[in-house]
């Protein structure tokens, strides 16, 4: 018995086209021109309104629906990514995520149309996942500002709620040494390689006592 409610069957054949297509023509991150266009169409076709270049990032889009009197409603989002992975394609799956997030908030528009609650919904097409971080410039450009909930679905071998991705954190660490004459004066010299190397190794020990939800 299908899991979709009445109705959504009819979005089935146009969503796995798009996500056939992303496939078939990857883009590399800022570059995804076709995969961007060809979300807004299904979308636009299904009563969404597009807000183009969100957060100032130029494939990036919202679509937004609400019920009627939904103006004031919670605003749930849906994100679809679709950037490839240098010379690998879609090895990640982001056309599926897209078509997740389709299928997603097509489902809540047939659900909140036939029960009438004031909401609002919006397909967040996100950008540049894929090395150049396109959520952040999204955030920091205001694409999220308004959006109650956010929701993503992201391929795996098996269904579940919470793979356990973990957020990350980055700093640079500069090594410095001190020139010297390696025959005439080598005790004045520092070398800034041993340090790294001292370094690692403690990084290494470090690993052993962390918690499970922390890696370094």
């Amino acid at each position: 018995m299908s899991t979709f409610p009445d109705g959504f069957e009819k979005w089935i054949p146009s969503i796995h086209a798009v996500s056939n297509f992303i496939h078939d023509h990857p883009e590399l991150g800022l570059e995804e021109f076709q995969a961007s266009a060809k979300l807004k169409e299904i979308l636009r076709s299904n009563g969404f309104s597009i807000e183009e270049k969100s957060g100032g990032v130029e494939t990036a889009f919202k679509a937004f629906w609400q019920t009627p009197g939904g103006e004031d409603a919670p605003c749930f989002g849906f994100m679809g990514e679709f950037d490839a992975l240098p010379g690998l394609g879609h090895a990640c799956g982001h056309n599926l995520i897209s078509a997740a997030a389709l299928a997603a908030v097509f489902c809540a528009k047939i659900e909140l149309e036939k029960c009438g609650v004031p909401a609002r919904l919006c397909f967040i097409g996100t950008p540049a996942e894929e090395i150049k971080g396109g959520k952040v410039t999204m955030i920091e450009g205001g694409a999220f500002n308004g959006i109650d909930v956010s929701l993503i679905a992201h391929p795996f071998h098996k269904t579940i709620s919470d793979p356990g991705c973990l957020s990350v954190s980055r700093c640079t660490i500069s090594f410095r040494g001190r020139a010297s004459h390696a025959a005439i004066a080598p005790e004045k010299g520092i070398n800034a390689l041993d340090a790294v190397a001292e370094f690692c190794c403690d990084i290494r020990e470090w690993r052993k006592s962390i918690g499970e939800r922390e890696r370094v």
